[in-house]
């Protein structure tokens, strides 16, 4: 599946293949949203791949050349139909990853567009698959609404009959909003004008619609003649206002946007994919762990094996919920500039079925009381099996595990704080349940010493089960209350901590809260088109207000992440459980089949001195000059003197409405401080103000302080590969056993060490050296064209990874630049003379990944004229073992190759760096920058930063 996968994402490799830098869009305005939110990078590339789909299938003949010239095609030996059939791009976004937001961004740029005649003009829809997620989009239009100038009308798809003819669909920026369900054909439509369905045809537009679909293609069992009619309705007709026939080209154009696709054309047509794998492994959402991922359970487990797991996953929710607590104590105590969000951790249990005999729900009820009456007697050993277990466990899609604090905090946890952080009640108790007044979906389950409920169970018919099985699990059933919770569970306050049903955790039901999800007797292969959408309902996190990002990707203050680090781990996870072993096998295959690239595991950090300093910034208050020429300062005061002020920072969406309305101001008063005329390209003074807004809100930087290295260095966290599982899992294996080997010096060493004490005699210790000459341990390996070295045994990390060809990219973050290699392969040669500098010192290395790793030179781009980070490939530290001083030297091997000036580089280090008395504590700190270069270079401006070979960097320290 994974490879067929790779096979089908053609449409994207194409647009990747032909918009490289997007430079086309430049002028369009791809971030702003509404007062808060901002488009992310990812987002505003969904639109761009949304933009060239749309252009790639309106030039069919430069579509039909890039199809047949692409070689990926021909080597897969995959053809796929004509382009003229395929108008459709579709969108593999991860839940959570705002798609609600990127397809109302993309109603405003196609209706702009279309005013400008760039594309043909056609009305829009958006179809959803129920009322809540229609909802949904109603409320983020009102958002959008209230920050732009140009509201979006939002229209329900049966108005579209008495606007059809209007002139202000073209004119106003409009939308039609409608179920995708609802569409049918004329005799399945009710007669009474109030009908729900409606009749596809009623809707039919001679050019077709430019149609936007969020997750509709789900839904029930008439699915595939729902997907012709929207392709029917894309389409459009001819001349003589019929249906166009499927082989000719459609005028219209179908933007399908869903967190899951199976679909083959689905995948055949994704323009840009940004699934859970991506949306996870960039930092956004929890972490995933599968529990018992290894498949260990017995071939038939009985149901006190079943309950034990049930109550595992109590202990593992007592225990978030314990570290949460002293993740605030901690932050809060710190003087927090801004406060700390995160959510209340939520148990999901989704059963197979709630009213049988077998149900798997009446087992979890069983594991419940267990733990309420205090009826386990082996609870310390569930729990230190459980630690254990969860020492080992790895994240789907990297190679980081739980932290040391969650673990000590899970090991240390008593069942009398389960029940209370779980079941709110710290003594033995039983339980008791309340139906809800009017709904017959809902059932309260509260301990009975306990002031608030705990658990909900939310089923279709509440009625049948709590008659039939209530009383047999001697639960007192007791008056109604007259609301439900479910419609409160993501309030912070909401006191359920265990949510459990079937069917509801589908499409329209999104959290922050959940850290648990529990397959309860989910085993056959029926199941397994559930499990993906199930476990998308728990991705979603907010440590803090709008930052969907894990708190270790997240840009707080040093200081403050190393005084809360590690209690977050259990927060930021989503642990995922199931009784039936099937259940973690087809949960394993449906994450696989996500998986273009796989976590290479076993990389680990080597055990270097410390610590390692690393420079820290702060934004800097200076005068700005930023160059224009006067044709372009004419053309630019014309422009904002068109219209007034307000009017002109809303429609362009200034960053910073202070510093924009400033700026405004001193360009129309030819203010000499902030412009400097001069030979400058010349460009629109739409986009230009764009650019000056941003130069003058990007502040400059200056040298705060040194600290101690901690995940600043990340990149080797999340090394992944796109050769197939078995390679990877062998590659695994063989990076494993290279680090678990000693060096040939280090046992020859020990045997020294043995033989010195009088352990062994002459013949053991002269067998032993002669065993460990003949068979010692390698240093590197070879795997898939790949050297995997531990050669360098200084780097921050090991094995090192090293595409043999450079032109090999199956493993992210492998070094294939030539000369990154060359410069490793120089100072492997170095380290081998007699003496070398580096002897004086304790030292250690590693290599930077440009926008991965937070290690960086700020400086400014003096072509472009923004502010911008210079990441060199290399970072040393050396130490002095005497003085114990520090030298820290930045070498970029490939500095003076790229068209990115290494001038304007070296402007900015020295403007960081060559300030006198650079201290950590007491010990002084020299700064170096070098580009190390083999070939002549002749920039004399530079010739005290450039080396020509590794001994003119270290011998001259």
């Amino acid at each position: 599946m994974k490879k067929d996968i790779e096979k089908t994402l053609l449409l994207n490799r194409i647009i990747k293949e032909k918009y490289k830098n997007f430079d086309s869009y430049s002028q369009i305005d791809f971030s702003t949203f509404s007062y808060g939110i901002k488009l992310a990078d990812y987002q505003q590339g969904a639109l761009k791949y949304a933009l060239a789909s749309l252009e790639l299938y309106n030039n069919e003949q430069e579509g039909e050349k890039l199809i047949s010239e692409y070689s990926g095609f021909k080597k897969q030996g995959f053809t796929i139909p004509p382009l003229h059939l395929i108008n459709r791009a579709s969108f593999w976004m991860a839940t959570g990853s705002g798609k609600t937001i990127v397809m109302i961004k993309l109603i405003e740029i196609l209706y702009l567009l279309q005013k400008e005649k760039i594309i043909d003009e056609k009305p829009m829809m958006i179809l959803v698959p129920n009322d809540k997620i229609l909802n949904q989009f109603k409320q983020r239009i009102q958002d959008y609404n209230t920050f732009n100038s140009i509201p979006i009308q939002a229209l329900e798809l049966r108005e579209y009959e008495s606007t059809r003819n209007s002139f202000k669909l073209y004119n106003e920026m409009v939308v039609f909003l409608g179920r995708s369900d609802l569409l049918d054909i004329e005799e399945n439509v009710g007669k009474k004008s109030d009908a729900k369905r409606l009749n596809y045809k009623n809707f039919l537009h001679k050019n077709g619609w430019y149609i936007l679909l969020d997750e509709a293609h789900k839904g029930d069992n008439k699915d595939s003649s729902r997907k012709d009619y929207i392709n029917r309705l894309a389409k459009g007709m001819d001349l003589n206002n019929t249906e166009l026939l499927d082989s000719e080209k459609a005028k219209g154009f179908i933007f399908n946007f869903s967190a899951t696709f199976s679909d083959e054309l689905d995948l055949q047509t994704c323009a840009f994919n940004y699934n859970l794998e991506k949306f996870n492994q960039d930092g956004f959402g929890k972490n995933i762990a599968i529990l018992d991922e290894k498949l260990q359970f017995k071939e038939e487990e009985d149901d006190t094996e079943k309950i034990t797991r049930v109550i595992e996953s109590f202990i593992i929710l007592g225990a978030i919920k314990k570290s949460k607590q002293k993740l605030f104590e901690k932050y809060n105590s710190s003087a927090p500039p801004i406060p700390l969000l995160y959510h209340n951790p939520l148990m999901i249990s989704v059963s197979d079925e709630v009213n049988t005999p077998k149900a798997g729900i009446k087992l979890y009820f069983n594991a419940v009381l267990k733990v309420m009456k205090g009826e386990i007697e082996n609870f310390s050993s569930i729990v230190d099996c459980l630690t254990k277990k969860l020492a080992t466990q790895n994240f789907c899609f990297s190679s980081q595990s739980l932290s040391s604090e969650f673990l000590e905090v899970l090991r240390g946890i008593t069942l009398e704080e389960v029940r209370e952080s779980v079941f709110h009640s710290r003594a033995i108790s039983t339980c008791e349940a309340y139906r809800v007044k009017n709904n017959a979906k809902e059932l309260i389950f509260k301990s009975k010493n306990a002031e608030k409920p705990f658990l909900l169970l939310n089923i279709g018919d509440t009625k049948k089960w709590e008659k039939e099985y209530i009383a047999s699990l001697g639960i007192e059933l007791m008056e109604d209350l007259s609301e439900g919770f479910f419609e409160q569970i993501n309030q912070s306050d909401s006191p359920i901590n265990i949510m459990m049903g079937s069917q509801v955790f589908k499409e329209g039901w999104d959290s922050n809260r959940v850290n648990f999800i529990n397959f309860i007797n989910i085993g056959s292969k029926e199941a397994k088109k559930y499990v993906l959408q199930t476990i998308g309902r728990g991705v979603r996190i907010e440590p803090f207000k709008n930052n969907r990002k894990r708190l270790k990707e997240s840009r707080l203050e040093y200081t403050l992440k190393e005084k809360i680090r590690g209690y977050e781990s259990g927060l930021e996870t989503l642990f995922i459980m199931a009784t039936h072993q099937n259940a973690i096998r087809f949960i394993i295959e449906e994450i696989q089949h996500l998986h273009s690239k796989i976590p290479l595991k076993g990389i680990k950090k080597s055990k270097t001195f410390s610590p390692l300093l690393v420079p820290k910034y702060q934004e800097k208050d200076s005068e700005k000059q930023y160059q224009i020429s006067q044709l372009n300062y004419d053309s630019l005061k014309s422009y904002i003197e068109s219209f007034d002020e307000d009017v002109l920072l809303l429609s362009e969406g200034m960053k910073s409405y202070d510093m924009g309305y400033s700026t405004i101001k001193k360009i129309i008063q030819n203010h000499k401080s902030i412009l400097k005329t001069g030979a400058k390209q010349e460009i629109f003074p739409k986009e230009m103000l764009q650019v000056i807004d941003s130069f003058f809100v990007c502040k400059q930087k200056e040298l705060k302080e040194f600290k101690e290295l901690e995940d600043e260095i990340c990149h080797f966290e999340k090394i992944t590969s796109t050769l197939d599982p078995n390679t990877i899992k062998q590659i695994n294996e063989k990076i494993e056993k290279l680090l678990a080997s000693e060096d040939k010096e280090k046992l020859i060493a020990k045997e020294i060490e043995r033989f010195s004490r009088g352990e062994v005699n002459i013949n053991i210790y002269t067998q032993k050296i002669r065993e460990i000459e003949n068979n010692h341990c390698e240093k590197s390996i070879k795997d898939s064209g790949y050297i995997f070295s531990k050669e360098l045994k200084e780097h921050y990390y090991l094995p090192i990874i090293t595409a043999i060809d450079s032109s090999n990219n199956e493993i992210l973050y492998a070094i294939r630049h030539e000369s990154e290699k060359s410069f490793l392969e120089e100072l492997k040669q170095y380290l081998n003379i007699e003496t070398h500098a580096l002897q004086k010192y304790k030292w250690c290395f590693s290599r930077i990944v440009e926008n991965v790793d937070e290690i960086y030179i700020p400086y400014f781009d003096s072509e472009k004229q923004v502010e911008r980070k210079f990441y060199p490939d290399f970072i040393f530290w050396l130490q002095n073992k005497k003085s114990q001083d520090y030298k820290i030297i930045f070498i970029d091997p490939k500095g003076l190759e790229h068209e990115s000036n290494p001038r304007d580089k070296a402007k900015g280090f020295e403007e960081i760096f060559t300030k006198s008395n650079l201290e950590y504590f007491d010990k002084k700190i020299q700064i170096r920058l070098v580009f190390f270069s083999k070939g002549s270079k002749n920039k004399p401006e530079l010739e005290q930063y450039i080396k020509n070979n590794i001994s003119d960097i270290f011998d001259s320290e």
